[in-house]
């Protein structure tokens, strides 16, 4: 059975976004101030330790950045993924 959330891996890939181009390397501090957590706690995570619920919610918005409108390309069937049609009458008894 695998894990819900492995601490390691969330770290891996939190300093893997940090450093991922050598040119625009994020400090550890700076990247701390920008997520809004402190630079202790970021090289915890990095390190492997499991952060609390409110500052992985401020990291997994660092890595994954803001969340965009939804992509409607990926319903295949946008038909069936649609509420089915209402009949004259149904909101009556309101």
């Amino acid at each position: 059975m695998s894990k819900l959330f492995d601490p390691v891996l969330f770290g891996a890939e939190l300093f893997q976004i940090r450093t991922r181009d050598r040119r625009e390397i994020l400090s550890l501090r700076d990247a701390a101030k920008f997520i809004g957590v402190s630079h202790a706690t970021l090289s915890r995570v990095e390190r492997g330790y499991p952060p609390t619920v409110e500052n992985y919610l401020r990291i997994k918005l660092f890595i994954d950045g803001p969340p965009g409108p939804p992509d409607w390309t990926e319903v295949d069937h946008l038909e069936e993924a649609c509420l089915p049609p209402r009949e004259v009458g149904d909101c009556d008894n309101v």
